[in-house]
């Protein structure tokens, strides 16, 4: 196996370091013609680059930087495909080219993922149809973090760190058939029926070429939560109970007065006879987004849910946000009818308080964080909420 160094700083550029115990313009002539000979001209070719160890005149960089392609680990795109209140999903597109004068017949990487120096898992690959000749072959890969390990690693380093460094380091392994690879091996690729078998058979014919690669990025650090404050419940007018219950509006006006204005306990709407009453109960509260990190963090928008009691009271979009510092906040106004209090719902609307289930999703943004579409944050939580 041959084992290169290939280095990509954030963008994926290449560079190769080594000195050939040769003159530089003899290193020179020699690296120009293997890099433009084909197949078994480029397997001499990087046979060859195994001098990189040895000292010598010049350094390869100096020789023949621009005439010795590499094969290249390029991350085209990272973005967090998702986050809730169990992992945060990242995806990467990353892309691999070949930048000879003939295919690769079988390429793969193996990196690790590690956010802040700390590992978390691995992106495992493999190109089994070869990357042509000049071309290059992309794929789309998840990592699952979750959320509490990012709780947990954030507690270690700075409170005001606004970014996670990300880091890929690991092997792109290049397959490339030896001098020896048998005719009948050469004349079953070029054939769409024998082409897999012959693949299977031919890797004894490989030879592996490894390059080191090591990506870096940084991440927005985002802990996002998401909590209900600031909850009322307005209790109607009497002009609006006279028009909607007519002839019950006492029983409504009493009914609602002991519910919500302190006095003993009235069960029920269907208790008083308050089953068939089209009257809505009027309510706001504020649906608040912070981060628990340092980046700064907006709500875009909103589609959520509220529980209560078993009975799913609220929901609906938020569009109408207001900003304050690390912290973003909709305001909804909402109603519910009176005739679906039933036993449980009455119980925590007279006790003024009750456990509570808020779920949703939210679109958010991160300045400095270019990604579009917005990233998407869901939820589910339980909340003790006390009005």
């Amino acid at each position: 196996m041959r084992h290169l160094e290939l280095e990509h700083p954030g963008t994926g550029a290449a560079s190769f370091a080594g000195k050939l115990n040769v003159s530089c313009q003899a290193s020179a002539l020699l690296f120009h013609w293997l890099v433009n000979t084909p197949v078994r001209g480029l397997a001499r070719f990087l046979l060859a680059l195994g001098l990189y160890s040895m000292v010598g005149a010049c350094s390869i960089v100096q020789t023949v930087q621009g005439w010795i392609p590499l094969p290249e680990f390029q991350l085209d795109s990272l973005s967090i495909a998702g986050i809730d209140l169990d992992a945060l999903t990242l995806r990467f597109t990353v892309n691999v080219k070949n930048p000879y004068v003939v295919d690769i017949p079988h390429a793969g990487f193996d990196v690790g993922l590690a956010l802040n120096q700390k590992q978390f898992t691995r992106l495992r690959s493999e190109f089994k149809q070869g990357i042509a000749a000049r071309g290059s072959q992309s794929v789309q890969l998840d990592a699952r973090i979750p959320y509490q390990a990012i709780v947990d690693l954030l507690q270690v380093f700075q409170a005001d760190q606004e970014t996670i460094q990300l880091n890929l380091d690991g092997d792109l392994d290049v397959y490339l058939p030896t001098d020896d690879l048998p005719e009948f091996i050469k004349k079953q690729l070029q054939s769409d029926a024998e082409k897999e078998e012959a693949r299977k058979i031919q890797n004894k014919y490989f030879d592996k070429y490894t390059f080191d690669v090591a990506v870096e990025k940084n991440l927005p650090a985002i802990l996002p939560e998401v909590t209900v404050s600031n909850f009322t419940i307005k209790r109607p007018s009497l002009q609006d109970i006279q028009i909607s219950a007519g002839s019950k509006s006492g029983s409504v006006s009493t009914y609602l007065q002991r519910l919500l204005g302190g006095g003993s306990f009235p069960g029920a709407a269907s208790n008083f006879g308050l089953n068939q009453i089209d009257l809505d109960l009027e309510t706001s509260f504020d649906l608040q987004l912070s981060n628990r990190a340092a980046a700064a963090l907006e709500l875009v928008s909103t589609n959520y849910e509220l529980h209560m009691a078993g009975y799913k009271l609220f929901s609906g979009q938020a569009l109408d946000i207001a900003r304050s510092g690390n912290t973003s906040s909709a305001k909804i106004q909402t109603s519910f009818p009176l005739r679906s209090i039933s036993l449980a719902l009455a119980q925590a609307l007279h006790s003024g308080q009750s456990p509570i289930r808020l779920k949703g999703s939210m679109e958010l943004s991160s300045p400095g964080w270019s990604q579009q579409p917005p990233l998407k944050f869901s939820f589910d939580r339980n909340q003790a909420l006390n009005w």
